[in-house]
């Protein structure tokens, strides 16, 4: 009977996070990434957001920077300079994909505020490659996260969080940090040496 009750109580208890709000940061960053450029089918995989009880919000979405080289029967052969624009296209990109990731985690920072202070706020983001493309020093996913901390975050005054970019060989580390929404925008990037990861 002690059981049978224990069942009933956890199972009649609300849950605390409402899947309103997920799905509310899920279509925001659905914009966000298809307005990235000036092609319609950027998004390939749309926005998912899950709430992990205390660990945090996360969200997925994969994102092709370039169609170009998608399989077309009309097209003709593929030649080694369609290969090189690709490429140089998808690199001329990836600075947008990450500040938009960075104003994404911004944004999730201060709009779901069912999130406690000490959980994280991770936001990952997969890469499609065909397979003629040059995907050498390319990532094949991005992952930035911080904790939704302290008033420092949900005031958007300061938030530091970190990122990384996984490959086909290695992952590589680095961390941000933004005075405002605004500054975000007009950050420095470095890059540290390949062992130490990256900086941003």
């Amino acid at each position: 009977m002690a059981l049978a009750a224990s069942l009933w109580a956890a199972g009649s208890e609300k849950p605390r996070f409402k899947r309103a709000a997920l799905t509310a940061m899920e279509l925001s960053f659905d914009r966000r990434l298809t307005t990235l450029a000036d092609d319609p089918y950027l998004l390939i995989g749309p926005t998912r957001g899950v709430y992990l009880e205390h660990y945090g919000a996360v969200f997925t979405a994969e994102v092709s920077l370039s169609n170009s080289l998608a399989p077309n029967p009309f097209r003709p052969a593929i030649t080694k300079d369609d290969i090189a624009k690709t490429r140089a296209k998808k690199l001329e990109r990836l600075p947008a994909l990450r500040q938009c990731m960075r104003d994404m985690l911004l944004a999730a920072s201060a709009s779901l505020d069912e999130v406690p202070a000490n959980e994280q706020i991770a936001i990952a983001v997969s890469l499609l490659y065909y397979p003629d493309e040059d995907r050498s020093g390319m990532p094949g996913q991005i992952l930035m996260q911080g904790e939704k901390a302290n008033e420092s975050c949900s005031n958007r005054k300061t938030w530091i969080g970190r990122w990384s970019c996984r490959g086909s060989a290695e992952t590589s580390w680095g961390k941000f940090s933004s005075t405002s929404a605004s500054s975000l925008r007009k950050t420095c990037f470095a890059r540290w040496p390949t062992s130490w990861g990256f900086r941003w």
